[in-house]
């Protein structure tokens, strides 16, 4: 059994998901509501008729949304004809600020959409943006092929499940924050191993070259990224110098993923702050399997300034500053909580963490993180994700589980 959580604020309770999928999912009225096309006004149409539990079908066709769709408080699944078959191309006027599917979801909302192509230019608010307090949604098995942007954005204290898509080209990461500039996040306890975190499963990320991370988050973000491919991408996590007030990301689990790049790209795995695992991870074509720096070590980043005694932010528990404020290794209030790795190959060898030497002055091994070493008492949240049992109608994209999967015991 995954370990449960008790001692969290309240806006980070949450019963066990096999629970609430029963209470989302489950309804005495869940109709089937067909959009006469894919346009924006019939698929807006439709959703606005929906109740909770029904099933908005778009169904295949190609077409252009110059507004958003958007979704309030509304526990709907919204389905295409699969993918390549309905196409959504975002034309938003303002598409840097703006999602072609904006959904505000409410606490107990089980909301979906699968079945999609998403192309043309998405923002730094996502294609797909979610916010709210929903903590079990899905989007899954779609393509984004955009030209630019963020394929989906997820903002503040909700939680759920992006699996079985595939994203391609030009596409930055899929994004993770809290909505206020993460300060709640990083006074709540880590919940390791728990469904407190946006799980990103299953997924193809092929980026053509253009490396750029696959998924990202700041601003107090926690997410769990296992069993996926990335062919010519690398993942990151923001730290403290993300810009003031806004801070890093708080906590992170990387597992049974696959890295493939063909340019010597220089980590697969790139940490500016917080702390998790990473585990049974493998990767071919790059420098470093996982990088890890603290920029603040030799920047000064606005009212953080830098990490050298100076700054009030910072611990100052010795003439560096040490420990920086939010740096890796630290967890909620700044308390030590070391990153963990173990398991992770390069290139068919071994690999640890490697932090450069301008870092070295804050960032230590085994102090800050440990190589080769499970993290005591850690056990991964269940696989697949229990929000993925709801019944598909569509074929995944990938497979399960990659080929070359070993299952490493916590």
């Amino acid at each position: 059994m995954p370990r449960r959580f008790t001692d969290m604020p309240k806006f980070f309770a949450t019963v066990t998901v096999a629970i609430a999928l029963g209470s989302f999912v489950t309804s005495a009225h869940a109709d089937t509501i067909n959009a006469d096309s894919c346009s924006l006004f019939d698929v807006q149409e439709a959703v606005d008729a929906a109740v909770d539990g029904d099933t908005v079908v778009v169904p295949a066709g190609s077409c252009t949304w110059s507004d958003p769709l958007t979704v309030t408080h509304k526990g709907i699944t919204i389905r295409g004809a699969g993918v390549d078959e309905t196409i959504i191309t975002d034309a938003t006027e303002k598409a840097y600020a703006e999602s072609a599917i904006a959904v505000l979801a409410s606490s107990g909302d089980f909301f979906r959409i699968t079945g999609f192509t998403f192309n043309g230019t998405a923002g730094s608010e996502g294609l797909i943006g979610i916010r709210g307090s929903s903590q079990a949604w899905r989007i899954d098995n779609n393509k984004f092929d955009l030209a630019s942007g963020r394929p989906i954005a997820i903002k503040g204290y909700t939680y759920g499940v992006i699996d079985h898509n595939t994203i391609e080209k030009k596409t930055a990461m899929i994004w993770v924050a809290m909505d206020d500039f993460g300060d709640s996040s990083w006074s709540t306890p880590i919940a390791l191993g728990s469904p407190n975190a946006v799980y990103i499963e299953d997924n193809v990320f092929d980026q053509i070259h253009h490396h750029l991370g696959a998924a990202d988050a700041q601003a107090g973000g926690r997410f769990v990224f296992r069993y996926n491919t990335l062919r010519d991408s690398y993942l990151h996590m923001h730290g403290s110098e993300t810009g003031y007030p806004e801070r890093g990301g708080v906590c992170y689990e990387i597992y049974g993923n696959n890295f493939i790049h063909t340019e010597n790209w220089f980590a697969a795995i790139f940490l500016r702050g917080g702390t998790g695992v990473a585990y049974d991870n493998t990767a071919t074509g790059y420098q470093n399997m996982i990088k890890v720096i603290n920029r603040r070590s030799y920047e000064s980043h606005g009212a953080w300034g830098r990490c050298d005694g100076s700054s009030s932010y910072d611990g100052n528990e010795d003439s560096n500053g040490y420990p920086c404020y939010d740096q890796f290794g630290r967890g909620p209030n700044q308390s030590s909580a070391p990153f963990h790795e173990w398991e992770n190959y390069l290139d068919g060898e071994n690999a640890d963490v490697y932090v450069p030497s301008v870092s070295t002055p804050h960032i230590q091994e085994d102090r800050d993180y440990f190589n080769d070493t499970q993290l005591p008492g850690y056990t991964p949240y269940t696989y697949p994700h229990p929000l993925t049992t709801v019944e598909d109608e569509a074929p995944p994209t990938v497979p399960n589980r990659p080929a070359n999967l070993r299952i490493v015991s916590g």
